[in-house]
């Protein structure tokens, strides 16, 4: 009986041991995770709702650290602590800042993050230009294809993209922005002067569910405005997995135009860019009309996908925007 109890004390203290260890190890990686991003001048920005307001946030906090002389290397690093849709807006927000205590020189901004600038850069500038100096476009304009036809044009985002953002910083009117995209001669310019256009909507507006906006359109740029808003729709969610985005796409299935919907073709991107083989079964539990679609989305994300400066790439000018 005595030897029974013994072994019983034994094991229990054992027990109370192991869980012990278990629980200091788990408060030691829950502290570890959480400093690890102690001192980040993004962090506060992160209790913000309001996408528009957080964004607004970000500039301040980098403005902020670059007049006491921090580093745009520095803040960068910031950024990419946090996930990708977030560390993209921060890019714009390191760059609007970087042109501000620049004195608005392009050249000053541009070398103070080449060779390695953090995505986002480059459409912050756009973004921040237009803003400063509206009457004076074509003087971006003229940097920025120099740039990008120097030998440090393939450090730089040379699409479209960066233009439809300054045009919506410069003229506010969506109509009047995709007019000016819709004068580009080049199919695939045009498309990322579009995608640029819409994303600097979705920043300012903090909007995501816009399609309205498409319905009145024509011809290429009815066609631009839902194959865009479709690609980024899904990826518009803070922290969605494949399973949640996959959700929102069926969402939106039955409301918008079956032949610009792109939905699939974005989530297909973004696993792609992850390396993760995409769950083409799922397809098979939708209506008939969009079996198809999801799988082919999801499989081989469609040509139009690199037309908007995306690529296959999570670290590309897409991303999770």
């Amino acid at each position: 009986m005595t030897r029974s109890r013994c072994i019983f004390t034994v094991t229990l203290l054992l027990a109370i041991a192991i869980i012990l260890l278990v629980l200091s190890f788990h408060a030691f990686f829950q502290d570890s995770t959480s400093s690890s991003l102690d001192g980040n001048i993004f962090l506060p920005c992160e209790t913000i709702q309001d996408s528009a307001n957080r964004y607004n946030c970000y500039k301040d906090s980098a403005l902020f650290s670059l007049q006491k002389d921090e580093e745009v290397e520095q803040l960068s690093e910031y950024a990419l602590e946090f996930a990708y849709n977030r560390s993209h807006l921060m890019g714009h927000a390191i760059a609007r800042a970087t042109l501000i205590v620049s004195d608005y020189n392009l050249d000053s901004t541009a070398k103070k993050c080449l060779p390695n600038c953090i995505t986002g850069y480059w459409h912050g500038i756009a973004e921040e230009w237009g803003k400063y100096a509206p009457l004076r476009v074509e003087e971006y304009v003229d940097f920025f294809s120099k740039l990008c036809n120097s030998d440090q044009g393939k450090r730089v985002d040379c699409t479209g993209h960066s233009t439809g953002h300054l045009y919506m910083s410069v003229h506010k009117n969506l109509d009047e922005n995709l007019t000016l995209c819709d004068n580009l001669e080049s199919n695939s310019i045009f498309s990322e002067c579009t995608m640029g256009v819409m994303h600097q909507y979705r920043i300012d507006e903090g909007a995501k569910d816009i399609f309205e906006l498409c319905e009145s359109r024509i011809g290429r740029v009815k066609k631009a405005c839902y194959e865009t808003l479709s690609f980024l729709y899904s990826r518009w969610e803070d922290n969605a997995n494949t399973t949640n985005r996959l959700e929102s796409c069926k969402e939106l299935n039955p409301r918008i135009p079956v032949e610009f919907n792109r939905c699939y073709d974005g989530i297909g991107a973004w696993l792609s860019g992850k390396g993760e083989a995409p769950p083409l079964e799922i397809c098979d539990s939708l209506n008939s009309s969009f079996t198809q679609l999801c799988k082919k989305g999801l499989s081989s994300p469609s040509p139009f996908v690199s037309s908007l400066g995306c690529g296959d790439e999570p670290t590309t000018a897409c991303g999770d925007l």
